[in-house]
């Protein structure tokens, strides 16, 4: 499909805009996140929940209410203080890949975190506690994966982060910073962490989806997902929202999940 530059950024915005609206909550995982009210348990299940973020979206949803139900609707409150018995009740979870055995394992990451620093996971990817536009988010998943890689021993739960890979776009993580970094009046994200990190280092969660709309757009000839793919994009849309790069992930992604341009035939 072919824009004129100019068009195709006022195309880019009004779907972004279009998109980035409560109704929309009710197909998204965040829409469970959002049953929480303190800033801790929401940063606790969204890290939680966008690890699992892949497939069927209702999937995810469903997996989603099952997890905060398991964890008592609480978390922060769960991970800090639930027994070895409560623990042990989460190995009845799974979605996909993910097991209740790799929940467990990050609960106990979690747990080792906040017991040590009350910042838990904001100080994990941002040790600073500084808003730096300067940087992209890898840097500060970079920091992440660190910790994790020495927090987290056992191999299958450790296989769902991209931990040795310079070259994944580390979809599901970028996703959790989108949920705790950005704030408008929407709403929809929950922005609970801006005042550690700038919005404008956020990078694209790069999925199927955006995958698939940036190829019909031709912002790309890439095939996969990539790291290298995934700044190339978000360097696009800095260029079109310098203090927002992630407005227009709401735009990429809603193309292609509501407009089925892959059912209608215009992507292959």
């Amino acid at each position: 499909m072919k824009f004129h530059p100019d068009s195709l950024k006022e195309y880019l915005l009004e779907k972004a805009d279009y998109y980035n609206q409560p109704f929309f909550m009710q197909d998204d995982p965040i829409w469970v996140v959002h049953q929480c009210s303190t800033t801790r348990d929401v940063e606790i299940i969204s890290f939680l929940i966008t690890t699992f973020a892949w497939g069927n979206r209702k999937a995810i949803i469903k997996a989603a209410q099952q997890l905060l139900k398991l964890l008592d609707n609480s978390p922060y409150d769960f991970i800090k203080n639930a027994n070895h018995h409560e623990i042990r009740q989460i190995e009845k979870f799974v979605y996909r890949t993910i097991c209740g055995d790799d929940i467990i394992e990050l609960i106990y990451f979690l747990r080792n975190l906040y017991k040590n620093d009350e910042m838990g996971l904001i100080r994990t990817f941002n040790p600073s506690l500084e808003p730096d536009s300067s940087k992209h988010a890898f840097v500060y998943i970079q920091h992440f994966l660190k910790k994790l890689h020495v927090g987290i021993r056992n191999p299958h739960t450790r296989h769902h982060f991209p931990i040795t890979s310079c070259t994944s776009p580390a979809k599901r993580l970028n996703l959790f910073l989108r949920w705790m970094v950005r704030r408008d009046k929407y709403g929809v994200d929950f922005g609970i962490w801006s005042n550690y990190f700038s919005s404008a280092s956020l990078v694209i969660p790069l999925d199927v989806h955006v995958m698939r709309t940036v190829r019909f757009l031709g912002l790309t000839r890439a095939i996969h997902p990539s790291r290298k793919v995934a700044l190339e994009l978000t360097d696009y849309a800095r260029s079109i929202k310098p203090d927002d790069p992630a407005f227009l992930d709401y735009a990429f992604f809603g193309i292609s999940y509501y407009e089925k341009i892959v059912s209608q035939g215009i992507f292959t």
